[in-house]
């Protein structure tokens, strides 16, 4: 699983991406066939409130997905088998099944949570677009809520 982030001009193109390799296991149910693995893309659709599941090598949307309003930036936790998506106007944080692209919580988030990354001990880090604070979260329980405040 690669994440491309995108310099903040272009979010209003596309809010965030996530490229997956069937390979890696993940969104295996929504393949096409028993056909050769196919590197796809997760688009998150701010203003329509979708994921898009694109096919890269057939240029093919194979899925939509609803989400709640403003999906914005995601971060897959691959071993959790979960992809987790901001929502600043909503301060949430939601997070999908990997595989069915189902939604599986909904967590809310102090302030207007945007972009996010995992660690290793599955803690997901959420920073605030208009705070100095990061949000720090269990992935793997979706409990132990910590607020960081960065200013010192």
């Amino acid at each position: 699983m690669t994440l491309l982030t995108l310099h903040r001009g272009l979010r209003q193109l596309l809010a965030a991406m996530l490229v997956i390799g069937a390979a890696a296991g993940s969104v295996t149910s929504l393949a096409d066939s028993g056909a050769a693995p196919t590197m796809r893309l997760l688009v998150a659709n701010q203003e329509g409130a979708t994921l898009s599941l694109v096919d890269i090598d057939a240029l093919r949307e194979l899925a939509v997905v609803p989400t709640a309003k403003g999906p914005a930036a995601m971060v897959h936790a691959a071993d959790l088998g979960m992809i987790f998506v901001s929502h600043p106007e909503l301060g949430k944080v939601t997070a999908f099944d990997d595989t069915s692209l189902r939604l599986a919580n909904t967590l809310v988030v102090p302030g207007t949570p945007f972009g996010m990354a995992i660690d290793g001990l599955h803690r997901l880090w959420v920073t605030d677009w208009n705070s100095d604070h990061v949000s720090v979260i269990d992935a793997s329980t979706l409990k132990n809520f910590q607020c960081v405040d960065l200013t010192g």
